[in-house]
């Protein structure tokens, strides 16, 4: 890919494949990605998708749980940005580092198990909470940030009801997860 774009033949960030058991919107896990799995949308941001998985090749972004950045790439882009509180983060230092002439690249030969949620987002309902409303005002300001730019675009409005409304079914829904939780006799998981 290095020779194809003309970019440094150094990847700037280097991970290995996390597995998660959440599914994303549009991500790797996403109903839509399942169903179609060569969906226009999908293919924007998975670009890794038809890869053999035996060699390392470039991804679009990876996920901070384990990932190793150069130095210089973290000097060409910056650090992450303090503007996220949790989620996103690592998308949006990924977009940088690529706009900033280096590559995202996979080692899917190494492995680690990321139990999302395990160790505290989903351990109360506050937090739960709170981990929804972060996970989508992250993705509105990524969105924001690297594709309109502009409050007067006619798309801000859009991203903003359509994920304020995809934040509010999924907070309903877990709204509905602890009630039945909190139906259970003993102590909640």
């Amino acid at each position: 890919m290095s020779e194809r774009t003309g970019r440094r033949t150094q990847p700037g960030v280097t991970t290995c494949i996390s597995r998660t058991p959440m599914a994303a919107f549009f991500g790797r896990h996403s109903p839509l990605t399942k169903l179609f799995p060569n969906n226009p949308i999908s293919r924007r941001y998975l670009i890794y998708m038809g890869e053999a998985f035996d060699q390392p090749f470039a991804a679009g972004s990876v996920s901070s749980c384990a990932i190793l950045v150069r130095r210089e790439a973290i000097a060409a882009a910056g650090p992450m940005d303090e503007s996220y509180f949790c989620y996103w983060c690592d998308v949006d230092w990924c977009r940088a580092i690529w706009a900033a002439g280096y590559e995202v690249h996979c080692t899917p030969t190494s492995v680690i198990i990321h139990d999302e949620h395990k160790g505290g987002t989903r351990a109360s309902k506050k937090r739960s909470r709170a981990a929804i409303v972060d996970f989508h005002r992250g993705a509105y300001l990524y969105y924001f940030k690297w594709h309109i730019r502009n409050a007067a675009h006619p798309m801000h409005l859009a991203a903003l009801f359509g994920l304020s409304a995809r934040g509010a079914l999924v907070l309903a829904a877990e709204n509905a997860r602890w009630s039945l939780l909190d139906l259970r006799p003993g102590p909640l998981p």
